[in-house]
């Protein structure tokens, strides 16, 4: 799962990082970090934050990327990338969504995941929108 995943899907401030089997720890990490069985993750939360990570019940995924088109052809390559760090999908599914402009990403995201890639695309001239899904 993608750090950003999880600060939005708890409702938690990633606050130190320590991936699994290093000697290196990350202060206030990058949240396209990518989080794997083992490492170790201090957050600060509330205490409802905490009882939905003691469940394992996150927040639901309501919103998603209306891509209306690619500005240049180097647009397309690079909002392929910006896609696969933001969303953790992979970089073929990214490129066949950006080769296939307009459309709907079909993943649901969480709002401030959303609102994060539309500016990342907006950066490499490709126009996007945030939209609610239900």
């Amino acid at each position: 799962m993608l750090l950003s995943e999880i600060a939005s899907g708890y409702s938690v401030v990633p606050i130190l990082y320590h991936k699994y089997r290093r000697d290196n720890y990350s202060l206030m990490p990058w949240y396209d970090v990518k989080l794997y069985a083992g490492d170790r993750l201090i957050v600060l939360a509330t205490s409802s934050s905490l009882q939905r990570i003691e469940w394992g019940e996150m927040l639901p995924r309501q919103w998603s990327v209306q891509i209306e088109k690619a500005l240049t052809t180097n647009a397309v390559m690079y909002g392929a990338e910006e896609i696969v760090l933001i969303t953790g999908c992979s970089l073929a599914t990214a490129r066949q969504w950006m080769n296939n402009l307009p459309g709907v990403l079909p993943i649901p995201l969480y709002k401030h995941q959303a609102q994060r890639l539309v500016r990342a695309l907006t950066k490499i001239q490709v126009l996007a929108n945030v939209i609610f899904i239900v």
